[in-house]
Formats: structure tokens, C-alpha cells, sequence
């Protein structure tokens, strides 16, 4: 008897491809119509134009044929729908032939002559392994999905739209802007909508368009061929490539130079590109997600945005909600956050107390959920007395005239407030004045230099990575030329 598969609803669909008219009827007339449907072929070619009408679940192929034989018959399958399983048919069970079969994807190797009911009994096999490995997948996806969603923490219902939102167009293929200030958790959003999407099973590539300068961007995106430029010594595939069939996240999109805006247009339109220096087109299946923690709105009344790229990358917006917007979810981020890093680091959980969670409460979070977690991880290292002693410091930094703040004009401590003042010793006074000094150093010397970080670190004898940590540590942007 047949063995039965679990959960399989309909009839399995055999595509059997031999030159013999007379393997092809056995097996057509063989297979049973109660579990099959069987379709029939007598050369590799008819069983190529066949596969985009049939949909066959597997296929039979004879290793003989005249013409394109089955190891090669046999690697075209794959290359068109990886999930057809592929069961060999030889009138020879050559080792050598076998390796390479197993080799190209083959499930299995019937020799011939067979019985048909053996043929049955090996196909049903093979489903059922083919079964048993989409309900592994289907697991380890659900399980990388909860992962994902137990650091999506907060029971606001700001938090609860953008779930509700992420449900909603993950299986969609639409492409996705994520607005929200520096430290949301723009990136968990980005990669929860991949993870509960058709492409989980593909690359998840993300891109930092503000870590690269112009001239390395374009070649980071859509790769180069040797010799493009100096020091292109081999051919490289860019980020889209590698996201074939996945997702690809652009993140702060509003730093991309206009030039590669263009580019990443005629991509969107046309799915496909050139490689930098390249004349063959590269086809791209891919979904698009960006972020941004700027005005995007701004940026192209100033002329340094493209409005029809605006409306290709936001087919959907999602909002991500500052933490000063949901401050019911402040104290489970922390506890959330206590929690991981006490375990990490080693060290006996504490339990906050109420005065601290007040503290928290109270604060504004410039910095959002990422400067809770830089919080709470001095706090596990430290202790609690962590929470005041850096909240306090915030709140200094919030007295600052607008003027006087690291985006404004010319620092002035004449004109601090005398509660500035009070309570503090000369190494904290010492360490805010500094910052602000620095702070506005650094946003001169970029502005100066037209933003090209690599040539503002190197004017400010600091190394790349320092510059790229001093920007987000004061919170530096780059501001639309209307706006200064």
C-alpha cells in the first residue's frame, strides 16, 4: 500500500520525461489516478516549455536522452523552482552518475527496470521528506518571528498600531518607509516585516546610506566590474544582488547623494541595473524597505530629494512614535532591558525602585529607546544611583537655550541660568561646556566640507568611526540648504 502523507490535501503532481514512449505510458498508465496526476514528456526541451503551464510538485527523468540529457535537464529544473523535487531514472546505477545527480539536487535514483508500485512507494517518500522540511522551515520561521517580536516591547497603543500595521502588509510585496526619530527601533520594524513576509527564506541586507561616502555607495548598492575605478582589481556584486529574492533596507535614505537617487529609481521601475563600469543588465527581485529620521518633505522643496522617489519607496508609511510619546512603555523597556543584560554580564537581577521608575517616567528621552538601553546597561554595571545621576545630566544639557545648543549658534556659558549651575561640580560643568564646544566643532567642519565625512575626520585628526560615533552622539543632521 502507498504510504499516506500527512496533511496532503491534493493529488501530487508528476512531470515523467523519457525518451521511451514506453517508460512514459507505463508510468502515466501506472500511477495511481487517486494520488497522481501525471503528465508526460519525451525530450528535455517539451519538459522546459512544459513546467511554467504544468506545476509539476516532482519530476521523473530518464539520465539517456538524446540532446540535453537529465543531470542537465535536472540542473535547468533547479535553477527555475528550487522546491520541484526530482527523482533520477537510469538504466544504470553508475556511482559516478549517481554523485552527480545527488549533487544537482536529485532526491532519489530508480533503476530500471522498475515496478511501478516501488516507483509510488519512492515518490511518496520523497514528498514526505519534502513535507517534513517545509514544516521545519515553517517553524524555524515562526520561531525567528517570536524572537523578533519579544524585542518588540510596549503595550501603547502607538506600538500597538505599528504592529497591527507590520501584520498587515508583511505578506504584501509593497515597498516601506519607516519614519521615526534616531533611536525608534526603525531597524526591528524593518526586519520584523521581512521575517513575517513570502521572503523570509531570502537574504535580509541592510545598507546604511549615511556610513558610506558617495563615490563607495553606489558601488556598495549595485556592485562594480573589474577595473571600474582605481583599485577594482575583481568584479563584485553589489547589496541589491545579494538580496535576490529577499529584502534590502535602505537605511537613513535621506543621505543618498541625487546621483544614485536617480539610479535607484530606474531601478524600482524597471528591476533592473547596471554594475558600476558594467554593460551587462542584472535583473533584481527584491523588496525594498527604507528609513529615515529626517524631512523628507524638506529635503525636496530644497532640491536635495527626488519627489517621484519619495512616492516609489512609500507605498506604505509606518510612524515609529518617540519614547517621550509612549511613556507607558518606558518602564517595561527598562525592566526588558534589565533583564537581558543582567544575564548577559553575569550579574544578580536587582529590581528597580519607584523613585527610579519615576525617574524615568519623567524624563524626555531625546535619544529614545537606544539611550534607555545605553541607560540600563551603566545601571546593571553601576547601580541604580546610574538613573539619577545621568538623568539629571539630560536635564542640565535640556537648559540650554536653543540658541546655544550644539545645532544653534556660538556657545555662550554667560548666559546660562544660574540653576544651571547649582549642585554640580566643576568635572560635570567642565564635561557639558566641552560637549558643546565639541559638538559644535564638528557640525562646522562638516558643513564647511559640504558633510563629506571621511574628509571632516581626517581635518579633525579623528578616525571615521570616531566621526560617525560623535555625529549620533550629538544627535548632528544635516540640514536642507532652505532651512539654514
Amino acid at each position: 500500500m502507498p504510504l499516506e502523507i500527512e496533511n496532503l490535501t491534493a493529488k501530487i503532481r508528476i512531470l515523467a520525461v523519457d525518451d521511451d514512449p514506453n517508460v512514459t505510458w507505463i508510468l502515466s498508465d501506472g500511477l495511481s489516478e487517486s494520488e497522481f496526476v501525471v503528465e508526460c514528456c519525451n525530450d528535455s526541451q517539451s519538459a522546459l516549455a512544459k513546467l511554467a503551464t504544468f506545476r509539476p510538485d516532482l519530476c521523473l527523468i530518464d539520465i539517456k536522452m538524446p540532446g540535453m540529457d537529465g543531470i542537465e535537464l535536472l540542473n535547468h529544473i533547479k535553477k527555475y523552482d528550487p522546491s520541484i523535487s526530482v527523482i533520477i531514472i537510469s538504466g544504470h546505477a553508475d556511482t559516478p552518475i549517481v554523485v552527480q545527480a545527488v549533487k544537482g539536487g536529485a532526491e532519489d535514483f530508480i533503476v530500471k527496470p522498475f515496478d511501478v508500485e516501488m516507483v509510488e512507494i519512492c515518490i511518496q517518500k520523497v514528498m514526505e521528506k519534502k513535507s517534513l522540511r517545509q514544516r521545519v522551515r515553517s517553524l524555524e520561521s515562526e520561531l525567528a518571528r517570536q524572537s523578533l517580536w519579544s524585542h518588540f516591547v510596549g503595550e501603547s497603543p502607538q506600538i500597538q498600531h505599528v504592529r497591527e500595521l507590520i501584520e498587515q502588509i508583511g505578506t504584501t510585496d509593497l515597498n516601506v518607509l519607516i519614519r521615526g526619530e534616531s533611536g525608534t527601533g526603525k531597524d526591528i520594524v524593518a526586519r520584523m516585516i521581512h521575517q513575517i513576509s513570502d521572503r523570509n527564506r531570502g537574504p535580509f541586507v541592510k545598507v546604511n546610506c549615511a556610513a558610506l561616502p558617495p563615490d563607495l555607495l553606489e558601488s556598495e548598492l549595485f556592485g562594480h566590474e573589474r577595473g571600474a575605478f582605481t583599485g577594482a582589481y575583481k568584479s563584485k556584486p553589489g547589496r541589491f544582488e545579494l538580496a535576490e529574492k529577499g529584502t534590502i533596507f535602505l537605511d537613513e535614505i535621506g543621505e543618498m547623494p541625487p546621483a544614485i537617487q536617480a539610479t535607484l529609481l530606474q531601478v524600482l521601475e524597471h528591476k533592473e541595473f547596471y554594475r558600476v563600469g558594467g554593460t551587462q543588465t542584472i535583473k533584481v527581485n527584491v523588496r525594498l524597505i527604507c528609513a529615515t529620521n529626517v524631512n523628507l518633505e524638506k529635503m525636496i522643496q530644497s532640491k536635495s530629494f527626488r519627489l517621484d522617489l519619495l512616492y516609489r519607496i512609500n507605498d506604505i508609511t509606518i510612524h515609529m512614535p518617540s519614547l517621550r510619546e509612549r511613556p507607558e512603555d518606558i518602564c517595561l523597556l527598562a525592566h526588558f532591558f534589565l533583564n537581558r543584560y543582567y544575564e548577559k554580564f553575569g550579574k544578580t537581577p536587582q529590581p528597580l525602585s519607584a523613585e527610579s521608575e519615576r525617574l524615568l517616567m519623567e524624563y524626555t528621552w531625546p535619544g529614545n529607546v537606544r539611550e534607555l538601553e545605553s541607560l540600563v546597561k551603566r545601571v546593571v554595571i553601576f547601580g541604580e544611583q546610574e538613573i539619577r545621576h545621568n538623568i539629571e545630566k539630560g536635564r542640565d544639557d535640556m537648559l540650554l537655550p536653543k540658541e546655544e545648543s550644539p545645532a544653534g549658534g556660538d556657545f555662550n556659558p554667560a548666559q546660562l541660568p544660574d540653576a544651571y549651575f547649582e549642585g554640580k561640580t566643576l568635572k560635570d560643568i567642565n564635561d557639558n561646556v566641552m560637549g558643546q564646544i565639541e559638538s559644535r566643532a564638528i557640525r562646522l567642519c562638516l558643513e564647511h566640507l559640504g558633510w563629506n565625512r571621511k574628509k571632516a575626520a581626517k581635518a579633525l585628526g579623528i578616525s571615521y568611526r570616531c566621526l560617525l560615533y560623535k555625529i549620533q552622539q550629538y544627535n548632528l543632521q544635516k540640514e536642507p540648504a532652505a532651512a539654514r
